[in-house]
């Protein structure tokens, strides 16, 4: 019974908030950036968990979507910049929340592979 409530206390959670992994494919040297849907006017973000040691992040911005006309609470796209340092595999992890909370809204997966 006890393992049953582990799962479901902190198992589980982390399951149904992950996103499927998806795969980037980059030459070595080069530039790339993931863009993700975000709303930091109601102070939800995008943030670094994990990078590997191939990539650095470089920058991160936001645009309003077009249609928000400014009006706080309408969402947008956060966009993350990296750059490829050097060949191999490697995961970079983000959560989407606000940084005082402990279990992210939302989590997503990718795997950069550096040719």
């Amino acid at each position: 019974m006890k393992k049953m409530l582990l799962f479901f206390t902190f198992l589980l959670p982390t399951y149904c908030l992950a996103a499927p992994t998806e795969d980037i494919n980059v030459k070595n040297n080069s530039n790339f950036e993931i863009k993700l849907p975000s709303n930091p006017t109601t102070g939800f973000g995008w943030m670094v968990k994990t990078i590997p040691d191939n990539v650095i992040l470089t920058g991160m911005s936001y645009k309003q979507s077009d249609n928000c006309n400014g009006a706080n609470g309408c969402g947008g796209e956060e966009t993350l910049f990296f750059k490829a340092l050097k060949k191999g595999k490697g995961n970079i992890i983000l959560k989407y929340g606000r940084p005082f909370e402990k279990i992210p809204a939302k989590s997503t997966i990718k795997t950069v592979f550096v040719k």
